[in-house]
């Protein structure tokens, strides 16, 4: 058997585990969820006698699942911005400016990674209760996790920073472009998520 019948071969055999494995189940799961309650699926039968959407409708209805998406929808997006807001200018200053001490910057950002979880959550909890937040848990909620994945995003946006060579910055200062044009020319580029992916 050549290489390429044997690659082919053990590629139809690994898609057809990944069938077996994965999309049999999922599809009696949403075909169980599709049966209607008056008629039950029963073993003399291939697949549902009859289908409705009525399981679908009582738990949208009668669970908290519509709060559950408009609060996950929403936090996830917040937290993303309220992340990079706050790591943006920490990884400029890590990546771009040289200062004493800069490599010690550097460490202490990342030690929030090897703290135990359970360690941060009771911390996050007293700061809430101390600072009289605790009814306010959206907000809460958003803190806790741009906190938790601000030493990624300062890591990754540090290495990118790093990256932009200080004559295009150069340029484009010589060529009189604002503060604002001079970032989204050289520093902006560098936070592609192709380079960020090479980074």
């Amino acid at each position: 058997m050549t290489r390429k019948r044997l690659d082919t071969v053990l590629l139809i055999l690994l898609g057809f585990g990944f069938i077996l494995w994965l999309i049999i189940p999922f599809a009696i799961a949403i075909l169980w969820s599709l049966t209607d309650p008056a008629k039950p699926w029963t073993a003399a039968t291939l697949l549902p006698p009859v289908m409705s959407f009525v399981r679908w409708s009582e738990m949208w209805q009668h669970s908290g699942l519509k709060q559950a998406l408009l609060t996950s929808y929403t936090l996830a997006p917040t937290a993303a911005v309220t992340c990079l807001l706050l790591a943006m200018p920490t990884a400029l200053a890590l990546g771009r400016f040289n200062f004493p001490g800069r490599s010690v910057a550097k460490i202490l950002c990342l030690l929030p990674l090897v703290v135990p979880s359970f360690v941060t959550s009771i911390f996050f909890t007293a700061l809430l209760f101390t600072l009289g937040l605790q009814g306010f848990r959206f907000g809460a909620i958003v803190f806790a996790h741009s906190v938790l994945f601000l030493p990624y995003a300062i890591r990754i946006m540090t290495i990118s920073f790093e990256q932009v060579r200080q004559d295009h910055v150069d340029a484009a200062r010589d060529l009189g472009a604002s503060p604002w044009a001079r970032f989204s020319a050289a520093y902006l580029p560098a936070l592609r998520p192709g380079i960020l992916l090479r980074s």
